[in-house]
């Protein structure tokens, strides 16, 4: 699902700015959000993704045009890991 984040830009001058941004919520009823993104920061194509409430997030504000497939196939890879 897409959903509205909020990023912190972080470090340097503005360690506390937040940007809005859009991003990727997934749920698995099989898989906790760590073990997901777990699985995705060890894949060949590793994608940085954080755990909140039980949901993984991956901003794509984080993610270059061009990107797309890596991400989708990062996000299967770990989906599948589990038989989810």
């Amino acid at each position: 699902e897409v959903v509205d984040l909020e990023s912190r830009v972080g470090g340097g001058a503005a360690p506390e700015r937040v940007v809005p941004s859009k991003g990727l919520e997934i749920r698995d009823e099989h898989a906790s959000a760590e073990a997901i993104t777990g699985r995705m920061l060890s894949s060949a194509r590793p994608v940085i993704a954080r755990a909140n409430e039980g949901r993984v997030l991956i901003d794509l504000r984080t993610v270059f045009p061009g990107e797309d497939d890596t991400v989708a196939a990062c996000i299967t890879e770990a989906l599948t890991a589990h038989g989810g």
